[in-house]
């Protein structure tokens, strides 16, 4: 899947094409590697990074397809120096897999070039594995490059044995990051974004959560936040039920704000500080003992993930301060959880982009004014964020379930201020990690809900009613993705999903997901492609005309995907 995976960024286009092809057999030769030990997998975890780093700046070059590269002149005036800065990290790809073969080494060293040639050059000195010995060598400027291919040999030869715990490996690794560092620094590819970095790498294909925990320290090591994050908070969803402790605060100190009030979610204070609430509640047999606390199990693994400190802002979650747990006996002696998941925030109140966008009760005034609040460029920053949020959550192996516009959340004052804020997801208390043999939770339908919910997540099979937990589940990314899209419909027209269809059917109608798919499709799709542009448009309709449908639980490429034709293509919209 990797090899397959780097072959779409390459493609086939020439000389250069070929010496990128070359540099990446290093990298997948270490991908197939299997039950090696911790010390090999911490190197493999930090060459995987380098691997993800050079495709993206492949990618986005378009060297193999699209040649976005032969465009520039500048990148036209050093192709050359950077066919042969390629090659050399080829080198040290093929050396590090090497376990016992000859490898050819130039002999003698280019001569030195002024200093001033780069912004920054690295020193390669000891631990160079081909014998560079000038130490202020710049290995993409043309003349020097030149005067290597002229002045070396390859008389020489060295055999070169790959030793788990040689530390000449790790000099070659920290070589081969200057060298892709380099790319980066003298031709910085067109746009670099954190998240094909995240979606080219294979760091987080492990659902071993020893295995994942380490991604998270080797890559903290090379400084990569967003990464680390998203492993770490992986790692905790597959962690064994006993490993489970979320923080368990006292139901004593948590005083909502509007006292008397019967709300799912709102404002309180905890030991005094500000904090936003989401509740739960379930109501359960005496018998289903067990299935109570798969339930709470469940939540818990929930709250460790969004309250660890590692958690990447880019998912787009409130800091969680941790849970309450409240439990009361019924007379029929049934018992109901009341679960309290705790955020911290900083404003005292908080506006849904469901409410933003409903005309209900308000003046023509004062819709246009919430348009102007939310202009379209501030509309395409919001769906750029929240594409984002989506793919990060998804590379964590988590699916969130209730995608919605009542669960995209804007904390602020008041409405002026929705011009300058960015809206965090919430909604997580029906999320689970994506994984086989986790079961779907049986949710109460409310009518709203079937405008987001993508055909083929209502045959979702449930057990016993009375039971928190169904049946085997099937719910998918690909669902959360279509949610997602509708989301983003939504957006681009400023009105709500219900409102679109009720403005084609009528208020009296009681359409099918497939119908309300199809009219969105078919109405909606057209008019945003109006207000909005193709691109935009084309990003929605991607998420729902059942291009996704085709990869079900191919999570790599399924990410891929959706990277590609959906978070991708939103960053090129500009109003």
């Amino acid at each position: 899947m990797a090899e397959e995976h780097l072959n779409t960024a390459f493609g086939a286009f020439g000389a250069l094409d070929a010496v990128a092809r070359r540099c990446m057999e290093g990298f997948a030769f270490f991908q197939r590697l299997t039950n090696a030990p911790e010390s090999v997998d911490d190197f493999r975890i930090r060459l995987d990074l380098q691997q993800a780093k050079l495709a993206v700046w492949v990618q986005e070059w378009g060297i193999g397809s699209g040649g976005q590269h032969l465009k520039d002149r500048r990148f036209q005036a050093h192709e050359a120096a950077v066919s042969k800065h390629l090659d050399l990290i080829y080198r040290i790809t093929n050396d590090l897999r090497s376990i016992d073969v000859n490898i050819p080494a130039p002999s003698r060293a280019p001569n030195s070039i002024p200093m001033d040639t780069l912004p920054r050059f690295h020193r390669l000195g000891l631990g160079n594995p081909f014998g560079l010995k000038s130490p202020t060598t710049n290995l993409l400027d043309p003349e020097a490059a030149n005067s290597a291919s002229s002045n070396s040999s390859l008389t020489t030869t060295e055999s070169l044995k790959w030793a788990w715990h040689d530390e000449k490996s790790n000099e070659r690794l920290h070589n081969l990051a200057d060298l892709i560092r380099d790319l980066y620094d003298f031709l910085p590819p067109p746009y670099l974004d954190p998240a094909g970095i995240v979606v080219m790498g294979t760091s987080l294909a492990s659902s071993d959560s020893k295995t994942l925990a380490r991604v998270g320290k080797a890559l903290d090591l090379d400084q990569e936040p967003l990464l680390a994050g998203l492993a770490q908070m992986k790692s905790i969803g597959y962690r064994t039920q006993a490993s489970i402790r979320s923080a368990q605060l006292h139901a004593s100190q948590l005083l909502p704000l509007r006292q008397g009030e019967k709300f799912l979610r709102f404002m309180a204070t905890y030991e005094g500080s500000l904090v936003f609430v989401e509740q739960k509640h379930s109501t359960v047999s005496p018998k289903f003992q067990n299935q109570r606390a798969v339930l709470r199990a469940r939540i818990e693994n929930i709250v460790l993930r969004l309250q660890d400190s590692r958690i990447p802002a880019e998912l787009r979650t409130l800091p969680c301060r941790g849970i309450v747990v409240d439990e009361l006996v019924n007379d029929d002696s049934t018992i109901t959880s009341t679960y309290s998941i705790v955020y911290r925030t900083e404003s005292p109140r908080f506006f849904s982009l469901r409410q933003i966008f409903s005309q209900q009760g308000k003046s023509k005034q004062e819709i246009q004014q919430a348009k102007d609040r939310l202009s379209l460029g501030r509309r395409f920053l919001i769906a750029k964020a929240l594409s984002r949020a989506v793919i990060y959550l998804h590379n964590a192996d988590w699916l969130h379930k209730a995608i919605r516009s009542e669960n995209i959340l804007f904390f602020v004052e008041t409405m002026a201020d929705l011009a300058s804020a960015l809206p965090y997801l919430v909604g997580f208390e029906y999320s689970r990690p994506d994984a086989l043999g986790e079961q779907t939770e049986h949710m109460t339908q409310k009518e709203e809900h079937k405008f987001y919910r993508h055909p083929k997540a209502l045959a979702v099979p449930v057990a016993d009613l009375n039971q928190p937990l169904g049946g085997g589940g099937t719910y998918s990314k690909v669902f959360d993705i279509y949610s997602f899209g509708v989301v983003l419909v939504e957006l681009g027209l400023f009105i709500s999903a219900r409102g679109i269809v009720e403005t084609y059917m009528g208020s009296k109608a009681n359409p099918t997901s497939e119908e309300i798919r199809n009219l969105l499709l078919e109405k909606a799709i057209p008019k945003l492609r109006f207000l909005t542009g193709e691109i935009y448009a084309n990003a929605a309709r991607v998420c729902l005309d059942g291009h996704f449908d085709q990869f079900g639980r191919e999570s790599q490429a399924l990410h891929t995907a959706f990277y590609n034709n959906c978070v991708r293509q939103l960053d090129l919209c500009r109003a």
